[in-house]
């Protein structure tokens, strides 16, 4: 639109457009909406109760288990396999509760 005279100079079409379509990916698959509501509706509930079991899994046995379960220090005589491991178990527990509330929050 030009600003000065108000004339239309382009029209897009929104319907086409990249985050459209991420959206409609995500809200039905492509599918007619009920069909695909269900599907979508049934792998989240299926994605929070996998993240609910494993936060039990993980859930340390007492207070001193917990508190390194939940800090990471960086040593140098330290394997890169337990490193990898222990960032993965700290990084995960942060990031699910973050997770969960995306995937329990409602449109």
């Amino acid at each position: 639109m030009n600003l000065y005279t108000s004339e239309v100079l382009e029209i897009k079409d929104v319907t086409s457009d990249f985050f459209q379509t991420i959206f409609a990916i995500n809200w039905s698959l492509f599918l007619k909406e009920d069909i695909g509501q269900t599907i979508v509706g049934f792998a989240t509930l299926l994605f929070v109760i996998m993240l609910i079991t494993s936060l039990v899994l993980w859930w340390p046995q007492n207070k001193k288990a917990f508190k390194v379960n939940t800090w990471f220090r960086w040593k140098s005589d330290t394997k890169w396999k337990r490193k990898n491991y222990d960032l993965h178990n700290i990084v995960g527990f942060y990031s699910m509760f973050l997770v969960i509330f995306i995937a329990l929050k409602q449109d």
